[in-house]
């Protein structure tokens, strides 16, 4: 018997059921002082500044991607795997396809960083770890967004200057993106050389 290999695909949430399980997942996944307000998700999904993808093998709901964009740039704002599914290469994979869907455009993602002080290093080395295997690469911005420290990471790429994105950038981002309140809570707390 020849089992034929399933294709994964990043499915635009467009019905109450995938908003439903992505939802779910969202509220699961992230602690509460991340969690942006789902309904200003959908709004930026409708206004154009983003999309709910859900991540789907065979029509079965395996995570999501919730991603935003402005201008060339594009963040990965809450990635998720169900966590009956961690360990299963689903990430790396749905990573790999979103990084060939925003190839023309300067992908980014933030994650808690390393660098201070926290009650759960060892799972967020575990989260770093994985973005590196993904081949994201820190870029240089250390940030605060509502009060959580976050490393921005881009693909890593032969000519880094093509990625880059630098920290008025990345604020002029997030004020026509999520808005004034929440630019309001952006800070830079730390910028390195990485050339």
């Amino acid at each position: 018997m020849i089992r034929k290999e399933l294709e994964m695909e990043l499915i635009k949430a467009d019905t109450e059921e995938r908003l439903s399980n992505i939802k779910n997942l969202y509220l699961a996944s992230f602690p509460k002082e991340e969690l942006k307000p789902f309904s200003m998700l959908i709004e930026n999904s409708k206004a154009g500044k983003g999309d709910l993808f859900c991540i789907e093998e065979n029509n079965k709901f395996l995570g999501h991607a919730l991603v935003a964009y402005y201008k060339d740039m594009v963040l990965l704002d809450y990635f998720a795997v169900d966590e009956n599914k961690r360990g299963e290469g689903i990430g790396g994979k749905a990573i790999a396809l979103l990084l060939e869907k925003y190839a023309d455009k300067r992908f980014f993602l933030e994650a808690e960083t390393l660098s201070v002080p926290c009650g759960n290093i060892e799972q967020r080395r575990r989260r770093m770890n994985f973005y590196q295997r993904s081949g994201m690469v820190y870029n240089g911005l250390l940030v605060e967004v509502r009060g959580v420290a976050m490393d921005v990471l881009v693909p890593k790429k032969s000519d880094l200057t093509k990625v880059i994105i630098d920290f008025e950038e990345y604020r002029e981002f997030y004020r026509n993106v999520f808005g004034e309140d929440i630019y309001m809570q952006v800070k830079l707390l730390e910028k390195r050389d990485i050339y």
